[in-house]
């Protein structure tokens, strides 16, 4: 935990119970009404203390001092000490007439309550200073998150809209490329650089991290593509059936650029007939994440499997995806689906995306 979460948890923690509540308001209310309340408390604690006790209780004090006690702490300090000094002077007057009353005791035992409701009235009062402040610091530390998650917010509308202008400039350069195959390498590029700024658009902060949840990061890739490929996807279906798991920002790009590159692939050479499903899935499998790209197109001739991991593929959107998917710690295989189809499967472990996180 970061030292602002620690002040803003204290700050949370000692903020919302009634006691801090009642000190921190203590003197908000007028001195027109806060003295009359003292003289209030100090009435009913002697009409308790007759109640109770009769004329002569074993402690003639202990009401007195609950309600200068309480009202330190509802009230303020002021009318505190007047509620001290009014239950001071009914006992002294309550001693003094009794028979047996030495006014040398009496006046003893009225020094000591006054000492004692003066230590308690300054103990009060210091608390109300810790806890205002403690209040102060709150206010500040939470002005300062709602200022840093605006500067965050506007960094990264900033950064996304940057990206999709670097996107729309290797459009523009694809579609005055001299040659197709220069056309399709500067798509790519845009593609890859839409996947970046789709990233930073549905970016959350935890804990001081940026992270991204995978239902929304891989369900607005498929949403993207489908806009973008336009005839390619005229008679393909694109599914996202995925898991809602939350990952580090580095991780989540690596994730969607990966699948970017696979569903990409999955269009280029997967249905020569121009028909059939894509299906982009999720989830959580053990101690391991898993990315699973499927469709039901051309199936892959067993001379020519491969892993995509760069080893042995030529084309760059393979290296990069091998690339990518030895930096999460995984493996990225491509298998025949059976009669018709190729599957194309993502899997990295859990326990590396923290170190991910961290580099």
């Amino acid at each position: 935990m970061s030292a602002t979460d620690r002040t803003r948890s204290a700050a949370t923690s000692t903020g919302k119970t009634p006691l801090v509540e009642a000190l921190l308001r203590a003197e908000a209310a007028p001195a027109a009404l806060r003295y009359p309340c003292a003289f209030a408390a100090i009435g009913v604690a002697a009409a308790l203390q007759e109640v109770l006790f009769g004329g002569g209780p074993a402690h003639p004090y202990l009401l007195f001092f609950v309600a200068t006690l309480l009202s330190a702490v509802m009230i303020g300090r002021g009318p505190a000490a007047l509620a001290a000094v009014l239950g001071c002077l009914i006992v002294s007057w309550r001693k003094t007439a009794e028979p047996d009353g030495s006014e040398a005791t009496v006046a003893l035992a009225a020094v000591a309550f006054l000492a004692i409701c003066a230590a308690a009235i300054a103990a009060v009062e210091t608390a109300r200073q810790v806890f205002r402040a403690l209040a102060q610091a709150r206010s500040r530390a939470e002005a300062g998150e709602r200022e840093k998650e605006i500067l965050l917010v506007e960094l990264g509308h900033r950064i996304k809209n940057d990206l999709q202008r670097v996107a729309a400039v290797l459009l523009v350069q694809a579609s005055t490329a001299p040659n197709h195959a220069s056309a399709c390498e500067l798509r790519a590029a845009a593609a890859r650089v839409r996947v970046l700024g789709r990233l930073h658009d549905r970016l959350s902060r935890r804990d001081g991290e940026g992270s991204v949840d995978t239902r929304n990061l891989l369900g607005a890739l498929a949403d993207d593509l489908r806009s973008s490929c336009g005839g390619a996807l005229a008679s393909v279906t694109l599914l996202a059936e995925t898991e809602s798991h939350t990952l580090p920002l580095p991780v989540a790009a690596s994730v969607g650029l990966i699948a970017n590159e696979l569903v990409t692939n999955a269009l280029k050479h997967a249905f020569p007939a121009g028909k059939g499903q894509i299906r982009i899935g999720f989830r959580l499998d053990a101690d391991r994440y898993v990315l699973e790209v499927a469709d039901d197109g051309v199936a892959l001739v067993a001379a020519t499997q491969e892993k995509i991991a760069g080893e042995q593929g030529s084309g760059r959107g393979r290296m990069l995806a091998g690339a990518l998917a030895r930096q999460l710690g995984g493996r990225l295989d491509v298998r025949s689906g059976g009669e018709r189809g190729t599957v194309a499967v993502l899997a990295f472990p859990v326990a590396r995306l923290q170190d991910k996180a961290d580099g």
